[in-house]
């Protein structure tokens, strides 16, 4: 019988930690190990994870890290199985006999790295079924074009895995270059029939404002490896375009999302000029006045005191109020919230360098309120 390693990796996650391992406890699969590794959690995470601690083929480390594909690398040296399965905090499988499904499908070809399907979970609540094995496209021309099978839905020999650790200079996609790397190679790629788990859209790699370091990383591993493979032999300008375009659709599938969840929360009469208030965010500046910065300025402007705008197009934005170019000298408020939708990290590096207050993602406002909503 094929054992199978699945792997938690965690920091600070109470509020989610319980469900996903009660969701691998429940697997009737019998000959599985599970690892829980936590980085050291300060918030009560690790208390809880404890309570399972005399549970059979549960095994518990806690140790500081240096990021999540440190913590999965930490994770892959101490698996006994002979497939490694990570099932990240918020996620769980999508029932009780997922393991012994897919076992199936493994024992068919023991080298092979395994795929299914996932349910995809959207921060306002809404599922979809996601199945890459029906993308348009061969699996190597579509992972050369930066696609792959959901991480939460692969099976990986615990060997391939062990020969190429996660990259961990890569902050993002080092799951990506992993595969890259093993399909070039030789090894084989197969789907399953079987959905696998239900996938939070709101983890780190799913937040469209690290969409911008996404893309940097995927444009990194491509130029390293796609010579490997015979069907490309250079990153054509019909890819570049084909990038372009996914991009350029992904941004607004991310913006109807985003309305959507803020439109929800307006209907159960959740404002963000009162989660704004809250903290003590009473004098802000927002951040880009395209049509969510507009949207969200006709919502505050009678909320909380909107003092400026801080937008790269300003001779082409209309807006009744002063809007600052982004490296002119901005004045002081309480906060800054950016509705730019890419490159969060590099539009805050750049803003705290000109003001001394918190710059906060519209994102996560209205994730956080959703979550606030459903608590």
């Amino acid at each position: 019988m094929l054992k199978i390693t699945v792997i938690t990796v965690c920091y600070n996650e109470k509020q989610k930690i319980r469900e996903t391992i009660e969701s691998v406890c429940r697997q009737t699969y019998p000959d599985m190990e599970y690892l829980i590794i936590d980085g050291a959690s300060t918030d009560g995470t690790f208390d809880i994870i404890q309570e399972y601690k005399d549970y059979e083929n549960i095994r518990i480390f806690s140790e500081r890290d240096f990021g999540i594909y440190n913590a999965m690398n930490r994770g892959t040296a101490r698996a006994r199985g002979d497939y490694i399965f990570f099932l990240n905090v918020g996620d769980t499988f999508y029932n009780d006999h997922v393991l012994e499904d897919v076992c199936l499908y493994l024992k068919e070809d023991k080298e092979a790295i395994h795929y299914g399907k996932v349910c995809l979970v959207f921060p306002d609540g809404s599922k979809s079924i996601e199945d890459f094995s029906q993308w348009e496209g061969s699996l190597e021309g579509k992972v050369l074009d930066g696609f792959m099978p959901c991480h939460q839905s692969i099976f990986a020999p615990r060997r391939l895995l062990a020969d190429h650790y996660f990259r961990e200079t890569y902050k993002i996609r080092a799951d990506y270059e992993w595969l890259v790397y093993s399909l070039s190679k030789g090894s084989l790629c197969k789907s399953m029939p079987v959905v696998i788990s239900y996938y939070d859209t709101s983890g780190v790699s799913g937040k469209y404002r690290n969409r911008g370091l996404s893309l940097w990383e995927e444009e990194q591993i491509l130029q390293e490896y796609e010579k490997r493979f015979e069907c490309c032999t250079s990153l054509s300008e019909q890819r570049r375009d084909a990038l372009k375009w996914k991009n350029l659709s992904q941004k607004h599938l991310f913006m109807f999302q985003l309305m959507n969840q803020w439109m929800a929360l307006k209907q159960k009469q959740r404002c963000i000029g009162k989660y704004l208030r809250e903290r003590n965010y009473n004098h802000i500046a927002i951040y880009g006045m395209g049509y969510i910065g507009q949207r969200l300025y006709d919502e505050l402007e009678k909320e909380v005191d909107v003092r400026y705008a801080i937008d790269q197009k300003r001779n082409d934005t209309y807006a009744d109020l002063k809007i600052y170019l982004p490296g002119d000298n901005l004045e002081t408020v309480d906060a800054v919230i950016v509705t730019a939708i890419m490159c969060f990290d590099e539009i805050k590096t750049s803003l705290c360098k000109k003001v001394k207050c918190p710059i906060v993602a519209l994102e996560d406002i209205i994730y956080e309120m959703t979550t606030e909503e459903k608590g």
